[in-house]
């Protein structure tokens, strides 16, 4: 059965969307077999116009994807600090036992982590960024403290159970 058949998007955009204007942190679902990406809320500038528009930085978003899909297991969600230096987290949406998709958060900082301009501004000189939109855009990513991101990502686990479950309904349905 269709994704689109189990998971009512338009419903889960509206509560993402909710939680991000309470939170600040981005969101998305992705399917993982195929890369598509179901809904992206609060996506940071500095990962759509830089990192994943350059073919070269790309690899690395690409190489980060690949992480966290391959560590979702069960009701597991994996943690990880990309190649391009943003934290993303990958939380699974499993139905009869399978991962169907992911809710990814992130990219954003750790409170107390300040970000390392000097790797950022070697990372946009060597891919031939504009330093300045570039530096702005890394400006805009997020903070969070350790605490707020285990309440986010207690909250997308729960929501993720819940579609879950759900979509074993309908499938006995």
């Amino acid at each position: 059965m269709e994704l689109e058949n189990l998971i009512d998007f338009e419903a889960l955009r509206e509560v993402m969307e909710e939680k991000y204007a309470t939170t600040g942190m981005p969101v998305g679902v992705v399917d993982l077999d195929t890369g598509e990406i179901y809904i992206d809320v609060g996506w940071r500038r500095i990962c759509q116009q830089f990192h994943r528009k350059n073919p070269q930085s790309n690899i690395k978003c690409l190489e980060s994807d690949t992480v966290l899909k391959d560590n979702l297991r069960g009701n597991n969600y994996c943690r990880y600090k990309c190649g391009n230096g943003l934290w993303d987290i990958g939380i699974p949406v499993t139905i009869k036992g399978a991962v169907i998709c992911g809710i990814f958060i992130g990219q954003f900082f750790y409170k107390g982590e300040q970000p390392d301009f000097e790797y950022f501004m070697n990372q946009g000189l060597r891919y031939g960024y504009d330093i300045d939109d570039y530096l702005s855009a890394l400006n805009d990513v997020p903070v969070f403290p350790r605490e707020k991101v285990e309440e986010i990502i207690d909250f997308y686990r729960d929501l993720a159970l819940s579609l879950e479950k759900k979509a074993e309904k309908i499938l006995k349905g």
